[in-house]
This record gives C-alpha cells, structure tokens and sequence, in this order.
C-alpha cells in the first residue's frame, strides 16, 4: 500500500487526472477498510499517514478536474487523517496542496492564508519541503502585489534549498530546478520580467521531460514573459506550445492560464493575432 501511494503521487506529472483516478479512489477505499478494523497504534498511524497521502492527491486531482468543492471535502478527509498519524509534516504537505485550487482560482488571499498555515505546521520538516512551501508563499503573496513579502518568502525558499542533503522521495520532490519555477512566477507576478523570463527558461531546461503539466504552467508564465515585452506573437506561439506539451494530460489550470494569455494578446494586437491558439484551445477544450 506504501509503494501505490507514493507511487501514485509520483506518477501525478505523467498521467491525466481522469485516468489516476480510479486507482487512487479505489485505493482510498482499502485503506478506510484497513481502518475500520483494530490495528496496533503503530499501523494504524501508518495507514493514517497512506490515507493523507491519497486524499491528498485526490483532492489535487480533482483540482485539476475543476470539481473544486469535491476537492476541498478530499482535502479535509488528508487534514484528518494527519492530525490522526500526528503528523505535523503531512499536514503541512496537505495545506500547500490545498493552496493551489484558490490560487489558480485567483483567490491569493485564502492561497496565502493556508500557506501561512502550512508554513508553521512544516517548522520541524525536511529542506525539501520547506523550501517548497516558502516558495508557494513567494508566489501566492507576489500575486497579491506584496513585493517585500514576497521576495523574503523567495530568500527563505533559496535558503531552504540549499541545506537540502537527501534525495528526494515520496512527496518530498522539490529542487532547484523548480525553484528557479517558482522564483520567476514570482518575478513576474511582480512584473519584473527581465529576472522572470532568465529563471523560467532556465527552469524549463531543467525540468524534467516527463513533468508535462509543470513544464506547460512554466510556459505559460514565460509566454506572459514575452507579453509583457510586447512580443504578442512569440507569446501565443509560446502558449501553442504549451498546450501541445500538455496534449493528453491537460488539467484546468493550464486551460485557464492559457485562456487568459489569448485574451491579453486580443488586448495587445486584436484577434487575428489568436487564430492558431483559438484553433488548440478549442481542439485542448474538445479533447
């Protein structure tokens, strides 16, 4: 059960919502049945842990179905069940992944206030985690238009990171590579695209092939990038590219960043500067 859970949770990048689905679900439901019986303190705190974890990438999932109130009700199932494992750390995680439903909903402030949250629950974590954290607040507060906060949270993000010694594992994935993700959404949130557009290319050379739904989120960002230097063109051929990174793994964050990039160019140029992204919107919305 330990392996398909965090198997799960690695697997996330590479499949479609629609398709991780049922083994996820299916797997929650042996685990309620694990718990419904009498299991020494030790394995029940384990399984407590396992049923966090799934819950968790539940609710991610249903996230990026756009089902946001069934998420919302998966995420508090995962906030049980880590207060149940006594498990400050598996809260924490569940808080930061529970932040990016407002977030990408627009709702910065409730990002930001589960952020602070997760942030104080993740005191005694690992680097990783922390680093991850602080860089989701970097984000979340720079959306908001508070530079200072924003650029401390990105101190304490680079900070994090660099006392990281371990190797990645389970849900612990963060790195450099998508630090510097993060630190140019940052960047550009706060509209200082000469740092932004360095940081994502560098973060979409570094990241990993097989992580297409955060490759096209960093493209996306890059294509804003070009619009903000009044490079309508190159932005909506950029978001073309996105969406055809995503193609089968599509998630509604990515429609939506790419639906909100199309309308910038229509500002900056008209629509017949749009033909060939309203043409892979439609075929990405289709599929």
């Amino acid at each position: 059960m330990e392996r398909a859970a965090y198997g799960y949770a690695q697997q996330y990048p590479v499949i479609p919502p629609g398709v991780l689905w049922p083994s996820v679900s299916g797997q929650i439901t042996r685990l309620n049945d694990v718990l419904a019986h009498p299991q020494p303190q030790q394995v029940h705190r384990r399984v407590a842990v396992l049923l966090g974890v799934l819950t968790g990438v539940a609710g991610h999932l249903l996230l990026d179905l756009n089902r946001h109130d069934d998420a919302c009700r998966y995420f508090d199932v995962a906030g049980s069940a880590a207060r149940e494992a006594e498990s400050p750390d598996l809260a924490a995680w569940v808080l930061a992944v529970h932040s990016l439903g407002p977030f990408f909903k627009g709702d910065h402030r409730a990002a930001v206030e589960l952020l602070v949250r997760a942030d104080r629950e993740g005191t005694a974590s690992s680097p990783r985690r922390r680093a991850w954290i602080s860089a989701l607040l970097a984000r979340a507060t720079a959306a908001l238009g508070d530079t200072q906060a924003g650029l401390k949270a990105l101190d304490d993000a680079h900070h994090h990171t660099q006392a990281i010694s371990d190797p990645p594992t389970g849900t612990d994935f963060f790195d450099a590579a998508r630090l510097d993700g993060m630190a140019g959404t940052t960047h550009l949130l706060l509209r200082r695209t000469e740092h932004a557009a360095p940081l994502l290319r560098s973060a979409l050379e570094r990241r990993a092939a097989t992580d297409v739904k955060g490759r096209a989120l960093l493209a996306l960002d890059l294509a804003e990038c070009h619009l903000h230097d009044n490079e309508p063109d190159e932005a909506a051929r950029v978001a073309i590219s996105a969406l055809d990174w995503a193609d089968k793994t599509m998630v509604d964050p990515i429609l939506t960043r790419a639906e909100a990039i199309r309308v910038h160019v229509i500002r900056s140029t008209g629509s017949a500067n749009t033909r060939g992204l309203d043409a892979r919107l439609q075929e990405a919305t289709r599929d």
